[in-house]
């Protein structure tokens, strides 16, 4: 049980440190070819900048105009990340309660939970005492 516990628990990090990632990618943008100032430039044109828009998950009028490499960028990455991240948050909490589900059984003991199978005599084999009174 303890081993299914460190198992677990180091399954748990995983899985919330690509939730993590994924948050990040989808908050920051795709890096991605777009127009400048300078002319085309490769970076990340959609990063949220405080205080000036909600960024381009919100908009998604911006998802077409903006990147012109690698075409369809902005919704691969949209997809991407957020089946990663909900995945991985799946992931995290089913982990969490395979955890709590270990945790329990090395306080309560395995035997709380297990069913128990009493086998009876078939009939007629049962020896029948008398009383002698």
């Amino acid at each position: 049980m303890l081993h299914q516990v460190g198992m677990s628990s180091f399954c748990a990090l995983g899985a919330g440190f690509c939730c993590l990632v994924s948050a990040t990618g989808l908050s920051k943008g795709p890096l991605c070819l777009y127009n400048s100032t300078s002319g085309p430039t490769w970076g990340v044109p959609l990063q949220p900048v405080p205080d000036s828009h909600a960024g381009y998950l919100y908009n998604r009028t911006m998802w077409s105009g903006v990147c012109l490499e690698p075409r369809g960028v902005v919704q691969w990455n949209t997809v991407l990340f957020g089946v990663m991240g909900g995945t991985s948050m799946l992931q995290t909490v089913l982990c969490g309660t395979n955890i709590l589900i270990s945790v329990m059984g090395l306080i309560l003991g395995q035997g709380l939970c297990s069913n128990k199978v009493w086998v009876s005599p078939p009939p007629g084999t049962q020896k029948h005492h008398r009383r002698s009174d």
